[in-house]
């Protein structure tokens, strides 16, 4: 086996900055559409590391009614449950680059949700 040493590569600092700068500019933009999102009663939360987008959706309990029209939008979406036993709904979005997590809100019990679910025959149909 061989080792070989490790080299970083050089700083390119106005890169950097330029990247940061478009970086900033999306993210309010990003910003302006959860806030909207916000007012229908759906809180979002985005984390991006260098392998993973990760969504998660929390669901107001008010606002329940919009659980039909997110769960369409889920590729494979399918029940799970979190460690402490809440329901939630585990998929992904824009050709499996983003996975999403979408919080069931309280007092909604798992047989109502399943029953949101489409079918994967009903999902093809619909693309």
């Amino acid at each position: 086996m061989t080792i070989m040493a490790h080299r970083s590569l050089p700083l390119n600092t106005n890169g950097i900055a330029t990247d940061l700068h478009e970086t900033l500019a999306e993210g309010w933009s990003l910003a302006e559409d959860v806030r909207g999102l916000a007012r229908h009663g759906v809180e979002v939360s985005v984390t991006v590391d260098p392998t993973t987008i990760t969504a998660v959706l929390t669901v107001d309990p008010a606002a329940v009614a919009v659980l039909p029209a997110l769960l369409r939008e889920i590729d494979n979406a399918r029940l799970d449950e979190t460690r402490a036993g809440a329901p939630v709904v585990l998929g992904s979005v824009c050709q499996g680059t983003v996975t999403i997590r979408l919080k069931i809100p309280v007092g909604l019990v798992p047989s109502q949700v399943a029953a949101l679910l489409p079918t994967p025959a009903a999902a093809k149909e619909d693309r």
